[in-house]
């Protein structure tokens, strides 16, 4: 147990390096600045560049209104937007505020604004009486050691580097600013980092309320054995089952994409899981490293199976079916629709199939229009054609086997 002894009177009161520097001030404005101009801009030069012709402006906003009802990812992108422009107009500014106060009772996380975001910080308060533990972490891969504190029910890690007083000069910040740059470049040693941490104003400020800090044993490696921990051994559980459906069902499925691939919703997806799973194990309390490098695995794996998850959704929610659709042989190996509203579709195998038919010759597709609102192409008739046309000249392709399927074609 950490306590205190012979109280100094006075407190001491740290704050983000950042909000002393006096361009990362106003970076979030900028960038929120930029967030809003940029679409007005390019709106308002496309608006008079057709100022003359009132159809082209219908067909602007037609076009438009379609890019988003008929995508889905770029519906989800303009959806997200508010919730960026939230934080860097509310969060940002925010977190400039915050303040370290270590006083006469103990150490306090304060928040400065009234108004908070979901997974935003909240302000906590460490009584000295209650101080079980206080130890500087290095993990593997970081850039600083961190401060663990915990009264025995919860743990809080403040970055060692990331509080200064506030009253440092411009200059320091400047020098603070160039030296953890070249932190981030140069790795150093960790009898290095904790001897910079041993000098930070906030351990400064622990050492003169008399407050024990245990150091790591930077001799010894860093051992974490995933499969004694419930939670690691989920997440690890949880990164197999994804990547085995992924690759299954992208096997197995006889669909694919057509026109462009909805790669906003990939990324936001896998996003979205990494972050939820290092919230997890965050709280299940796993080294830093080892969170991130598990969330990161896994919301590359989300990514990755939402290529035949959004397919396999997209065709549960399907109430018509698989439909036929005629299609122009442009050029080999491009099929563009007789109706409006439909994708081009393009394949990049089996060009021999393809030469068989003259430019302008009419060919039949099946594609599926989901309750998702994209199209996806049935390939199952394509293959079943070109295996025929390969198996009645008897010619293989030289990448694949007998018996084997054609890959997807690119759309």
């Amino acid at each position: 147990m950490n306590t205190r002894q012979d109280s100094q009177s006075g407190s001491v009161v740290l704050v983000r390096w950042q909000s002393l520097h006096p361009m990362v001030r106003q970076a979030h404005w900028i960038a929120l600045a930029l967030i809003l101009l940029t679409p007005v801009l390019i709106l308002a030069v496309m608006w008079q560049i057709f100022a003359t012709d009132p159809q082209a402006q219908e067909r602007l906003w037609h076009g438009l209104w379609n890019a988003l009802t008929d995508r889905p990812d770029h519906l989800l992108a303009v959806i997200s937007m508010p919730f960026i422009m939230l934080y860097l107009a509310i969060e940002q500014p925010a977190r400039l505020k915050d303040k370290i106060v270590v006083g006469e009772s103990g150490i306090a996380f304060q928040r400065m604004s009234r108004l908070r975001l979901p997974f935003a910080p909240r302000g906590w308060f460490f009584p000295w009486a209650r101080l079980r533990k206080t130890e500087l972490s290095l993990a593997l891969g970081a850039i600083s050691p961190v401060l663990v504190l915990s009264d025995g029910t919860r743990t809080q890690r403040v970055p060692i580097h990331e509080w200064v007083a506030s009253d440092t000069p411009r200059e320091t910040v400047l020098r603070l600013q160039k030296a953890r740059m070249q932190m981030r470049h140069k790795r150093i040693a960790p009898e290095e980092a904790l001897r910079l941490a041993e000098e930070s104003p906030l351990l400064r400020a622990l050492r003169a309320r008399n407050v024990a800090i245990q150091h790591p044993d930077v001799s010894s490696p860093l051992v974490f054995d995933l499969l004694k921990n419930r939670h690691a051994a989920a997440a690890v559980a949880l990164l197999a089952v994804i990547g085995l459906y992924g690759a299954v069902d992208l096997v197995l499925f006889d669909e694919t994409y057509a026109g462009s691939f909805p790669w906003t919703l990939w990324t936001m997806a896998g996003a979205i899981v990494a972050v939820l799973t290092y919230r997890w194990l965050s709280a299940a309390k796993l080294p830093p490293v080892i969170a991130i490098v598990l969330a990161l695995m896994i919301g590359l794996d989300a990514g990755f199976a939402m290529y035949p998850g959004l397919l396999r959704l997209n065709q549960f929610t399907d109430t018509t079916g698989m439909q036929a659709h005629e299609y122009v042989l442009r050029e080999y190996v491009r099929l563009e629709p007789r109706e409006a509203g439909l994708p081009v579709i393009e394949f990049n195998q089996g060009i021999e199939y393809w030469q068989q038919f003259k430019p302008g010759a009419s060919y039949t597709l099946y594609l599926r229009h989901g309750g998702l609102g994209f199209y996806q192409l049935d390939i199952a008739s394509v293959y079943a054609a070109t295996r025929a046309f390969y198996e009645k000249r008897d010619i293989r392709s030289p990448s694949r086997g007998k018996g084997k399927k054609e890959p997807p074609p690119s759309t």
